[in-house]
């Protein structure tokens, strides 16, 4: 399905065990063990963001990892936030509620 005015967030961005070529989008030291798509709901719902949509899927370049991802919709996103500068709060929240 195609989203329009919209920002797809993957859980292989934020998995310590990939690559980047296999998808992580952050840096080592900032990402985490086995992200769950429940998590990442919860931590985008804290943050105010709206979400469209929620689903379990593989990422392409990786496919054989459990994933999936969720869509934000950009009304919601503060226009001078770039996507990067969103993972990394998303992946400053997630170490913080692990203890980490």
């Amino acid at each position: 399905m195609r989203y329009k005015n919209c920002l797809i967030i993957w859980l292989n961005y934020f998995n310590k065990e990939l690559t980047r070529k296999e998808g992580r989008r952050i840096a080592v030291n900032k990402a985490i063990k086995n992200p769950t798509l429940n998590e990442l709901i919860d931590i985008l719902l804290s943050m105010n963001y709206k979400i469209i949509d929620a689903k379990e899927a593989r990422y392409p370049s990786s496919w054989w990892v459990e994933s999936g991802y969720v869509v934000i919709d950009k009304d919601s996103i503060a226009s001078n936030e770039s996507k990067r500068v969103i993972l990394y709060k998303i992946a400053k929240e997630w170490r913080r509620r692990r203890g980490g």
